[in-house]
């Protein structure tokens, strides 16, 4: 890495700023169960996505040309999902990433998936999802 790079991560998002376009590793998902609004306590099942293709970045789930970030490929790897690409240099949101990296804010991620279907578990059951067994609450 040449030494004008700048890597800046926290909370599962890297950030290396240099003369190419600004590169991104996203730790996008750690395999357990989350609380969702709308949803309530989940996880998400990895052998049932489909992670082949380019996957979009946004800004704050902004799916509109002026929310993109980038773009990278995901990949599920030990039970969790990563994401690694590029930051795009052309939209504002873009830009103030790449700013905001380069002065030491620590980002964050989160997952947008759309299930095609879900199975409840009832509290107290237990269900084995990406390597693990996890408990419903």
């Amino acid at each position: 890495m040449p030494s004008s790079d700048i890597i800046i991560t926290a909370r599962g998002v890297e950030v290396a700023c240099g003369e190419k376009l600004p590169r991104l590793e996203i730790l996008a998902y750690c395999g357990g169960v989350m609380k969702v609004p709308g949803w309530g306590p989940l996880a998400i099942d990895l052998a049932g996505l489909d992670l082949s293709g380019q996957v979009r970045v946004l800004a704050d789930h902004d799916s509109s040309i002026e929310g993109i970030l980038g773009h990278g490929k995901a990949e599920a790897r030990d039970g969790k999902l990563f994401v690694s690409g590029a930051i795009s240099s052309t939209t504002d949101a873009a830009k103030s990433v790449v700013e905001l990296a380069k002065n030491g804010f620590e980002f964050q991620a989160s997952v947008g998936v759309e299930p095609i279907e879900h199975a409840k578990v009832k509290a107290g059951e237990k269900a084995d999802v990406n390597g693990r067994t996890l408990s419903a609450l």
